[in-house]
């Protein structure tokens, strides 16, 4: 990954999805970036994403600068009703959570809906942690690779989506295949220890360093 990074030894905070009116066995699909990571050309994804399923919430998170949030929920709900989709029954913004509330949420969400063209890494470093699956589709430049070169660094390359057709069927199969589901978060705990305490980009480092001096 080209760093060195420890595992997380903080206690996830367990959450109950009703208190935001989100009724059990609603699919989860957690949409963690900040607001200014989602390109409007990609907006169509979230919403087929929800007409495919029917049943579903996304979770976004309110931003400190609450006017970029404004303005991805308002070009949000403008596509919503062109795909004729009721904005408020399929989308959720929840106040910015802490890492053990984050975490919390990422145990108990059914998918993580990486940003296209901007990627996540430590959110979605901690969604590996959390076992969650991730859909994620792989960019031209180096700020759309970051979750894919987690995954594909685990050998998990086949949630690597080449194009938005792909980004939506992984995710509602993730949704509605329990047992998908399932055998993606075993595969998971068993090749996250590939991400951490990797000392190799240190010892290159040092090396670089060493020959300058």
């Amino acid at each position: 990954l080209g760093c060195c990074v420890q595992p997380s030894t903080l206690d996830a905070e367990p959450v109950d999805a009703m208190r935001w009116g989100i009724e059990p066995g609603v699919p989860l699909l957690v949409c963690p970036g900040t607001p200014f990571k989602y390109a409007p050309e990609h907006d169509w994804v979230l919403a087929e994403i929800c007409r495919r399923l029917g049943n579903c919430r996304l979770l976004f998170f309110e931003y400190r600068t609450r006017a970029l949030s404004s303005t991805l929920r308002n070009r949000l709900a403008a596509e919503f009703t062109r795909r004729g989709l009721d904005f408020g029954r399929y989308v959720t913004f929840l106040l910015w959570q802490d890492r053990a509330g984050f975490q919390g949420l990422l145990r108990r969400a059914d998918a993580f809906l990486d940003t296209i063209g901007f990627s996540g890494f430590n959110t979605a470093l901690q969604a590996v942690e959390c076992e969650l699956p991730i859909v994620t589709r792989e960019g031209r430049f180096l700020r759309g690779r970051l979750a894919s070169g987690i995954l594909k660094r685990m050998d998990m390359a086949d949630l690597v989506c080449a194009d938005g057709e792909q980004y939506v069927a992984l995710a509602v199969r993730l949704a509605q295949d329990a047992d998908y589901r399932a055998q993606i978060r075993t595969r998971m705990a068993a090749g996250r220890d590939a991400l951490f305490n990797d000392r190799e980009p240190i010892r290159a480092l040092e090396e670089f360093l060493a020959q300058g001096a």
